[in-house]
């Protein structure tokens, strides 16, 4: 019975930890046109597409963005879709890094500690 039981509770800490998201990334639901500070992270549903941008510009047409491989300078890279090709636009924390926005499914070390945890307690 104590084995199941801290079996349980280790399942609930990796759980609760797998929950746990750095930022909070809110669904835009009005499209004002102007820009967005450089560095704020967006995500854009377009089809079965998933765009990552920063340094976003909404007009009354179209949006805007860099992709979050390259830095916020790099105007060359920047990529256009038009307003009516866009499903739904999250917008992230404003000082996401890089790294941050791209890897979602990755293990955080807060996971790892409580993977660690639950495997030294479970014999």
């Amino acid at each position: 019975m104590r084995h199941s039981t801290q079996l349980f509770m280790g399942l609930l800490l990796v759980g609760a930890a797998g929950c746990h998201h750095g930022g909070r990334w809110e669904r835009e639901e009005m499209i004002i046109p102007g820009n967005l500070p450089r560095e704020q992270a967006i995500k854009i549903w377009s089809g079965a597409a998933v765009y990552r941008w920063h340094a976003a510009i909404y007009t009354r047409d179209s949006i805007t963005g860099i992709p979050f491989s390259q830095p916020t300078t790099c105007d060359s890279c920047r990529i256009a879709l038009a307003r009516y090709a866009v499903d739904s636009i999250y917008v992230g924390p404003a000082k996401v890094s890089r790294s941050d926005a791209t890897r979602d499914n990755d293990v955080t070390p807060l996971q790892m500690l409580l993977i660690l945890f639950v495997a030294a307690i479970i014999p």
